[in-house]
């Protein structure tokens, strides 16, 4: 495991100062202080000062938090406003949360407190820049956020420069950081477009970066909330399409020059390393093309706090989950497993899943998977920790989409497809998990490919239900995908169970074992669908026990298909239910 663990660790260096092993001035409690700053009043421009500064600190230990409070949490402005967390029809899904904390940094902070004995001491926007005045040696002047020189060239040089971003009109409101020295002025270089200004910005720095990983900047979900990773870890920060002629969705054009920068960025890293963020490219884009690259997507938008949560926990420290193998029982039942999504993405670990779904009063009283990155989870060990410590029985974690994050190895190299499933399969077992979701990745030798990751099977988003034991481990393909958020079931469980009761109940399957997974869901729809299903033909299960059942049900099931059947879903459906 050392090689893998050292993967994780990069671009660690000191501070000169630290306060996390000092006199205990956060209140006595043994030293351990943590300074949080609150953002969530602030402008973007004084954000991703505080948030570079944060990165800065933070190499040197678990030292900065930030708190977006009114602009994050779960009390209507949240980082994603999730509707599985909106009260619906008098339920309140998360009645318990809302009355206990005022935002999720609220959780977080209770736990590492109960847990490794740290204080929070909160400072101002000024403050936290003095009390951290040895930590940066100046600042870097961009134009704006978005500018063709923006935030995302800006954050490269930071990361190697030891600089925080600033603004002119930033260093007017703040005299003290117009005195800082000016390390870089990018608003003096008068680049012609975005492309040029990166073609710069690779000439200049991409050499002094870190080849662990690079960080993609996409203006309209903000991910500037976790440039403090790119910042800690001294990452190439860019922001460029990812469509080349392979990779280009309909309706676009690529740019060759374009393409040549995004090519000399992913030749400088080493083969299988992580591109965090997220990009202005179509997802099935970015995927083919990070694949192509030999690398994986990691999303990182919305959320704060990546290079807090990376420096707490113990790196490389296998979980278990409280679900173990156990024996099952096969019903003529419609077995159903729930999952949640946006499970490989940093806001859902970071954000208590999905703006704080973790947290639903129902968790624990329904059978639920929980998809979750095992390579953030190894990476972010305090959060692992966390989930793992509060896990039910009735919860049990699964790899969501293709494991280690974002990646079609379709154009991939063999020698990364081995890499990959070989690194997988690392994660897998340090995560105790043993089922996952895939995406794309369509070529031949996909299922021995995934077979060699040591799962035990795999699910898949079709346009139809069935238990596929051709492949080389069983894969459970269901159309039941994202049915929560888009219309006609739409936040309706009565309409999700009646469709779900008119497929189980098709000629195919009655009376035998049926099996249909519900992909994009949450605890406390998956606790009211059920409550609309007959308990004697329809059970809710975890998937060990889904894979399981599914395993002793083929002689009765093998070569049975169900087709979507959009007939189903609509209203009327609800006069079906018991």
């Amino acid at each position: 495991m050392g090689a893998l663990v050292t993967l994780l660790s990069i671009g660690c260096s000191s501070c000169s100062k630290d306060p996390s092993s000092g006199d205990g001035d956060g209140g006595g409690n043994s030293g351990k202080v943590i300074y949080t700053v609150d953002i969530g009043g602030m402008n973007d421009e004084e954000r991703v000062a505080v948030i570079a500064l944060q990165g800065l600190v933070n190499r040197g230990g678990t030292r900065i938090m930030v708190e977006p409070k009114n602009a994050g949490g779960f009390y209507g402005t949240g980082y994603q406003n999730m509707p599985s967390n909106i009260v619906q029809n008098g339920i309140d899904p998360i009645s318990e949360a809302r009355m206990k904390y005022a935002s999720i940094e609220d959780v977080w902070k209770e736990f590492y407190k109960d847990k490794y004995d740290y204080s929070f001491v909160t400072m101002s926007f000024q403050k936290i820049f003095e009390q951290f005045a040895d930590a940066y040696k100046g600042v870097v002047v961009y134009e704006s956020l978005d500018a063709d020189a923006g935030i995302a060239i800006a954050t490269t040089a930071c990361g190697v420069l030891d600089g925080v971003p600033v603004t002119e009109s930033l260093m007017k409101k703040y005299p003290f950081l117009a005195d800082a020295p000016v390390l870089e002025n990018l608003t003096e270089h008068g680049f012609a477009s975005r492309v040029a200004a990166h073609e710069w910005a690779v000439a200049q720095y991409l050499d002094k970066c870190s080849t662990k990983g690079a960080y993609s900047y996409w203006a309209p979900e903000r991910n500037y909330f976790t440039i403090d990773y790119a910042v800690n870890q001294k990452l190439f920060s860019f922001s460029l399409r990812y469509d080349n002629a392979q990779y280009c969705e309909e309706g676009y054009t690529y740019d060759p020059a374009e393409v040549e920068v995004m090519d000399r960025i992913f030749a400088h890293l080493d083969l299988g390393s992580n591109v965090f963020g997220w990009g202005m490219s179509p997802e099935n884009v970015m995927q083919g093309r990070i694949g192509q690259g030999g690398h994986v997507l990691i999303c990182t938008n919305a959320s704060p706090n990546l290079s807090f949560h990376a420096n707490l926990g113990i790196a490389g420290q296998p979980m278990k989950q409280k679900r173990q193998p156990h024996d099952v029982t096969l019903e003529n039942k419609v077995y159903i497993t729930f999952t949640s999504h946006e499970g490989d993405t940093y806001k859902c670990l970071g954000n208590l899943v999905n703006d704080g779904m973790w947290l639903h009063d129902r968790r624990g009283d329904i059978p639920f998977n929980w998809a979750m990155n095992p390579q953030l989870l190894t990476l972010l060990p305090g959060l692992a920790d966390y989930y793992y410590t509060e896990l039910t029985d009735n919860d049990y974690v699964i790899s969501p989409t293709t494991g280690l994050g974002h990646y079609d190895a379709t154009y991939s190299t063999e020698e990364m497809r081995t890499m990959f499933a070989s690194r997988n399969r690392e994660y897998f077992n340090l995560m105790d998990q043993h089922y996952m979701d895939i995406w794309w990745n369509n070529f031949e030798g996909r299922d021995e490919w995934i077979a060699s990751m040591g799962v035990d099977g795999f699910t898949t988003w079709v346009e139809y239900e069935t238990v596929n034991y051709t492949t080389a481990v069983t894969n459970i393909e269901s159309e039941m995908y994202y049915d929560l958020y888009w219309p006609p079931t739409e936040h309706d469980p009565e309409v999700m169970a009646a469709y779900i009761l008119g497929q189980g109940n098709k000629p195919q399957v009655v009376g035998l074992p049926w099996f249909i997974h519900v992909y994009a869901c949450d605890p406390t729809f998956a606790y009211r669908v059920m409550q609309n299903l007959p308990a004697d033909r329809f059970e809710a299960v975890c998937m060990d026990d889904f894979f399981a059942l599914a395993e002793l049900a083929r002689p009765q099931i093998e070569g049975i298909t169900l087709r979507e059947d959009t007939s189903l879903i609509t209203t009327s459906m609800k006069d079906q239910l018991f």
